[in-house]
């Protein structure tokens, strides 16, 4: 949530769970933020690739859908 420097090395961050909205702060060495963010990134990057099979996934169902309704004349082109 939040970060400042506390000493030479040192950072003052807030931490925060969004989930069950744990808070708490703490001084940290330079390695454990370095560690920390990699963690974030990690992170990220599995649910930005969650995101995107998920997208497809829709996608395809969406595909899906329509196809059939174009297949059982349910839509003409009087709908465009």
């Amino acid at each position: 949530m939040e970060w400042r420097e506390a000493q030479l090395e040192l950072w003052m961050l807030t931490l925060s769970c969004p989930n069950c909205n744990w808070i708490t702060e703490g001084v940290f060495s330079q390695r454990q933020v370095d560690a920390f963010e990699e963690q974030l990134e990690e992170g990220l990057g599995e649910i930005l690739d969650d995101l995107t099979q998920l997208a497809q996934a829709n996608m395809v169902e969406e595909v899906e859908r329509f196809a059939a309704a174009l297949y059982s004349e349910l839509i003409t082109p009087e709908d465009f």
